[in-house]
């Protein structure tokens, strides 16, 4: 059985600044545990989905609470997302070819085994968002909201291309793979 073990952690602020009017930060963590088949494309563990949460925002209600309005920022960061990739031009055994030394065969400690074309990332999130909503009679209620989100994917392959750089050093091995 593969046990893990991991905290999130949730932590508010709220500051009343009058009646109509709230201002308030969160930050939080998550995780996710990934299955045992959350492996890298040379059959490494990749390890737990971890996420970090800040936000900020104001919420507010006007006109005896028949209009209210919401707006926040966040930034959200994910590490460890496992995602797959597609091989263009080379196979599997070529792969296992270039990051392994021409003196290591397979079944020796520190053969690479090239055995999927999965890997992980980082992926951040940052955006706006607002809302408005108007309640203008018992039952009804207007609602108007948009949002900007920037996403971004960083480092990505980390491992592969590790293994590359070392392929390069290595010198003229496997030209035709580099």
């Amino acid at each position: 059985r593969n046990h893990v073990n991991n905290w999130s952690k949730n932590l508010g602020l709220v500051y009343r600044v009058n009646n109509h009017v709230n201002l308030y930060s969160v930050f939080s963590t998550s995780f996710r545990q990934a299955n045992s088949a959350a492996v890298n494309f040379a059959n490494e563990t990749i390890g737990q989905q971890i996420g970090e949460t800040f936000e900020i925002g104001v919420k507010s209600d006007f006109f005896d609470r028949k209009l209210s309005w919401n707006f926040n920022a966040y930034d959200l960061t994910f590490n460890n997302l496992n995602f797959t990739y597609t091989l263009n031009g080379v196979t599997q055994d070529q792969l296992e070819d270039l990051f392994n030394p021409s003196t290591r065969t397979p079944g020796q400690p520190g053969y690479i085994d090239v055995i999927s074309n999965g890997e992980s990332r980082k992926h951040v999130s940052k955006g706006l968002e607002s809302t408005l909503i108007f309640y203008p009679g018992a039952g009804w209620n207007v609602r108007v909201a948009g949002a900007f989100k920037k996403v971004r994917q960083d480092q990505s392959m980390l491992r592969f291309k590790e293994l590359l750089a070392e392929a390069i050093a290595r010198g003229n091995e496997n030209p035709a793979y580099i």
